[in-house]
């Protein structure tokens, strides 16, 4: 069951709404605390997929809280008023769309941020009745911060709409139902009522015959039973009176005294007539026809004795008694049935009048007729009139391709009351145009026979939104062509109907090898006309049975089914190879991309979607790798190596914790002198139980998976605590130097972790140097000048790693804060006889001296390589010429010695 959350919070209100007139309105609608309806639900998962959020409500606001009539993602029904966010969409009745909960003053207390489930993106559109009373809200939430696209503000603003449309027909159809209830209930009482009168009259005026046929039968005894006689007419339920041709009264009972008020001397005195005003005539005219033809009725006003008038129904029988002519008969207060009739003409009048000024149609169906239509039918079926309904056939107002199909028997059941599910239908109105329609419909008796009431409501628009709709949220917005959902929808299909037929089926996964550098260079304007265009031709490649999709960015999926390896290699795929490198002319500019593709086969390769697209993109990677512009199956090779990565990566997040970490130190040399003066600080790692595993193996797989950070400040905090050591056990003082990673620089706590480490080892500042590649700081050059500013003003040294073999900018390089360069290898490895590295080092050496930086050449390994360098640059060098990286205690050895020999 859904579960309440309870939390505290405070009644919100707003000046600007009359709260008790609105409760009162959605009140009227009776739909709260109602069971879950398929048609709401069916719009509040439209609208999570539209706007791609976890959790999409109905929620509606009471004078307490805000309850769900659907849901989507949340498993609470309800929350107090004061516990939401709906209450500022409601109240500004336009759509509001808040990225980030934590970041709005408005929000960022509210318990659904602060405590589970964490709301951070919340969108909700209005639910306006039609005389602008807000209700509630269609929203949609996310876990994590994010926007919505115009599309899908469009898209929630129209099925927050559709919402109060089914509102709308909800409470017209609750309306219809109580008035036909009230007016079927009030026939029924007024028949009982009839019946009952009418059997007590019949049963009463038997009694009154048989009794005066007993006083002429029995004369002798007429004295002995008048007393009898008396009792028997006083306890008639009405007036009893017996009169001559001449209106002059023989005999009455006790109720003209007790009920009408007239003494027996009044009535002695009194005709018929004199008991009328208005009904006169009538009633004269009944006596009239009883004496006449033997027995006659009337319904008049009786005048009581204070002047009061009540309805009676009067009947009248002529008698002989002793060869004279009478009339016997007894009035009924017919009062409560003429009350039963009025309730059921006012019941009447009320159905009618709701029936008129319904906006939904509404037809009354007898014998597959239509007998009655009101306005909201004429206007759905383009008709100037109802009356021009009236008389019609049903099947004239279905499409003909509906008439056959269409329910029957369950659109007019026989005896359920509660109506007919809703059954949706085509219509065709007089002008000739299509209408798609949900009708449902009621039995009722009209004049004593079976008819039905139907209504229809035109949901032509509605149909047409949810069809744009479902298109919008499964196909690409740029290219027209099926997104991620839809490909994996029919993926699935292919694979069940390859799994019948015993065929074979092949995902191929592409993107574009130069795209990135299009889009940057050229402006996104210039990439999305290009990604439409690969997307048009790649669909000539294709097949109609086929499927393109495009996932994002420039990859694109093709979906092949009861194609061999041989006709995919063959055929299809250098034909997709060589439309997409033919020239695109995109404004003054003509673009050649090229493109890698990756192909997985099922079954061979997978027997489900996610395996398939997974092995299909490790195979465009591998063709990445072997060149570009070119294609490739999927191998188990590959996913031998994937499984190793993983593994490694396993192992890797472990390292940290298990001490497989260590430190090297390779010293740096003074040229001029042979001394040690610094160190660099090397990572090694080696597993436990298990051979070391080289640096070119996990470096680059920590950088790419972040664990680089924690490892490099371990390194530092490693080589900062060492030197520590060193200066305790009265080794010489050396600066050490330690690698910076991309990720670790532009890490945003990067300098205060900096700033705790010193703190925490009481280190000299100027003694920590730490290296950053050239790539590194031309990646992003203003932010990294900004850091490397901070870092000196910590007191570090700074270095620039691998000079010369980036893009530095003099510009740049003079802005700087840095105290040394140092030559990349690659410059020193074939010194002194090429010319053109012998070149590059001397002018970066002479750049050095102008800026007043110091040098460093790395991967320094024979004495002539260290000559040279000691003849042109003279500062330092490192590298196996002078010694390996060394554990801390051999180092520590060397340092002591104090320098290096020089052969």
């Amino acid at each position: 069951m859904a579960r309440t959350e309870a939390v505290d919070c405070s009644t919100d209100t707003h000046p600007s709404i009359d709260e008790p007139g609105r409760l009162a309105a959605l009140r009227q609608y009776r739909i709260l605390d109602t069971d879950p309806e398929i048609e709401f639900d069916d719009l509040t998962r439209l609208a999570s997929a539209l706007c791609g959020t976890p959790i999409a409500l109905i929620s509606l606001l009471d004078e307490n809280r805000y309850w769900f009539k659907s849901r989507v993602g949340l498993d609470i029904c309800q929350v107090p008023r004061g516990g939401g966010f709906c209450i500022h969409a409601l109240f500004s009745r336009e759509l509001m769309v808040v990225e980030d909960a934590e970041q709005d003053p408005r929000m960022k207390t509210s318990p659904l941020v602060t405590r589970p489930p964490h709301v951070r993106f919340y969108a909700g559109a209005p639910l306006i009745t039609s005389d602008g009373v807000p209700l509630g809200t269609l929203c949609v939430l996310d876990y994590a911060p994010r926007a919505l696209t115009p599309e899908q503000r469009d898209g929630l603003r129209r099925l927050a709409r559709h919402v109060m449309v089914l509102f709308e027909l909800r409470k017209n159809n609750d309306a219809l139902r109580q008035a036909v209830a009230e007016r079927d209930q009030a026939e029924w009482e007024l028949r009982q009522i009839r019946q009952n009168l009418e059997q007590r009259v019949t049963e009463r005026s038997t009694e009154l015959l048989e009794a005066n046929e007993h006083l002429r039968r029995e004369a002798a005894e007429r004295e002995r039973e008048k007393n009898l006689l008396d009792e028997l007419l006083d306890s008639l339920p009405g007036a009893f009176y017996v009169f001559d041709d001449h209106g002059h009264f023989l005999r009455w009972n006790r109720h003209f005294f007790n009920v009408l008020g007239y003494s027996d001397e009044e009535m002695a005195d009194r005709h018929p007539p004199d008991f009328f005003a208005g009904d006169k005539p009538a009633v004269a005219a009944a006596i009239a026809k009883a004496f006449m033809e033997g027995e006659a009725e009337v319904v008049a006003h009786i005048i009581k004795r204070n002047g009061e008038s009540l309805p009676y129904l009067f009947n009248g029988h002529r008698i002989e008694i002793d060869g004279k002519t009478y009339l016997c008969g007894m009035g009924v207060d017919i009062s409560s049935q003429k009350r039963a009739e009025q309730r059921t003409a006012e019941a009447e009048q009320r159905y009618r009048m709701v029936a008129q000024l319904s906006p939904t149609a509404i037809f009354v169906i007898r014998d597959g007729r239509c007998v009655f239509a009101n306005q909201g039918a004429a206007r759905l079926l383009r008709s100037g009139s109802a009356s021009e309904l009236v008389g019609r056939a049903l099947l004239d107002f279905l499409h003909p391709q509906c008439r056959d199909a269409f329910p029957v028997d369950a659109v007019f059941p026989e005896r359920d009351w509660h109506g007919s599910p809703r059954t949706e239908t085509r219509m065709l109105a007089l002008d000739g145009s299509e209408l798609d329609v949900e009708v449902a419909s009621a039995p009722l008796r009209l004049n004593d026979v079976d008819a039905h009431i139907m209504v229809a409501h035109d949901i032509t628009d509605s149909k047409r939104h949810q069809a744009q709709l479902q298109y919008q949220a499964h196909h690409d917005a740029l290219t027209g062509l099926p997104n991620r959902a839809l490909l994996i929808d029919r993926l699935e299909a292919m694979l069940a109907r390859c799994e019948r037929h015993g065929s074979q089926a092949h995902v191929i996964f592409f993107d574009l090898d130069n795209f990135k550098l299009i889009n940057d260079s050229l402006g996104h304007h210039v990439g999305d006309e290009l990604l439409k265009l690969v997307g048009s031709r790649m669909q000539e490649c294709m097949r109609r049975e086929d499927t393109l999709a495009r996932l994002g960015g420039d990859e694109f999926v093709v979906a092949v089914a009861d194609k061999t390896d041989r006709e995919i290699a063959q055929f299809l795929l250098p034909r997709m190879i060589a439309a997409i490198g033919q020239p695109y002319l995109l404004g003054d500019k003509e673009i050649h991309p090229v493109c890698s593709i990756g192909i997985s086969s099922y079954p061979a390769d997978g027997e489900d979607v996610t395996t398939l697209l997974k092995r299909a993109d490790m195979a465009m990677y591998r063709a990445k790798e072997t060149g570009r512009n070119r294609f490739q199956f999927f191998t188990e090779d590959m996913n031998r190596k994937i499984d190793e990565r993983l593994r490694l990566q396993s192992r890797l997040q472990r390292a940290l914790q298990r001490g497989e970490f260590i430190v090297h130190y390779q010293p740096k040399v003074d040229l001029p002198s042979g001394r040690i003066c610094g160190a660099e600080a090397l990572l090694r790692w080696h597993p436990l139980g298990e051979e070391a595993v080289p640096p070119s193996k996990f470096i680059g797989l920590a950088e790419e998976t972040g664990l680089i950070v924690p490892i490099g400040d371990w390194v530092m905090r490693a080589a900062c605590a060492q030197s520590k050591e060193w200066e305790a056990h009265g080794l010489p003082a050396i600066s050490i130097a330690v690698n910076c990673s991309p990720r670790q620089l532009l890490d945003p706590d990067f300098i205060e972790r900096m700033h705790a480490l010193l703190e925490e080892t009481d280190i000299d500042p100027g003694r920590l140097e730490i290296e950053v590649t050239e790539g590194t700081i031309m990646q992003h050059p203003e932010e990294a000048i900004a850091i490397l500013a901070r870092m000196k003003e910590l007191g570090l040294k700074l270095s620039v790693d691998d000079f010369g073999t980036g893009y530095s900018s003099l510009s740049y390089l003079k802005r700087f804060p840095i105290d040394r360069l140092k030559i990349d290898q690659s410059f020193v490895r074939d010194l002194p006889d090429d010319r053109d590295d012998a070149a590059i080092v001397e002018a970066v050496a002479s750049l050095a001296r102008s800026l007043g930086l110091r040098v460093t050449a790395e991967g320094v390994e024979t004495a002539a390589q260290a000559e040279f360098l000691r003849q042109h640059c003279n500062d330092e060098a490192q590298g196996y010429y002078f010694s390996k990286p060394l554990p801390a205690a051999d180092f520590a050895a060397l340092l002591r010695a104090g320098a290096v020999a020089m052969h």
